[in-house]
């Protein structure tokens, strides 16, 4: 799959997957893989049912989570059952990712990310909705004290 630079997703947009769940790992290193990341709250941001991104690495070379007090795994399968949390990026070179129990290591030559029912979504987009989510959410925690 290659898209078009439009569509292309930097490192740093990540960050919009905060509290989204990596559900699903499909593919394999070296090569391509799918993540599936359950993020319902900005799932709801755009038209149609779903709960859920897929993420789209091409020629990924590397995953690797080091979950606390675990030793660090690369298989793609341990990974999976662990259904790492997405916080925050820590670096974007190298990717980092913190996670609620531990950091994610990736390396990819491009990402791409569409809807769980396969609509693509450019990172303007995906930046757009997370920002007014946000947004709202502080308004309604204002109006609610």
């Amino acid at each position: 799959m290659t898209a078009s630079p439009v569509l292309q997703i930097s490192p740093s947009a990540w960050g919009v997957f905060h509290d989204g769940v990596i559900q699903n790992i499909d593919g394999t290193i070296p090569g391509n893989l799918v993540l599936t990341v359950e993020i319902g709250y900005l799932r709801a941001m755009f038209e149609g049912e779903g709960s859920a991104f897929k993420v789209h690495l091409m020629g990924c070379t590397r995953m690797r989570y080091s979950e606390y007090d675990e030793e660090p795994t690369v298989d793609l399968d341990r990974i999976r059952e662990r259904e790492p949390e997405v916080l925050y990026v820590t670096s974007e070179q190298p990717l980092v990712l913190d996670c609620v129990m531990g950091p994610l290591e990736l390396e990819y030559e491009q990402m791409l990310v569409t809807l769980d029912t396969g609509v693509p979504v450019s990172e303007q987009e995906l930046v757009q909705a997370s920002e007014l989510y946000w947004s709202r959410w502080r308004e309604s925690t204002r109006s609610d004290a």
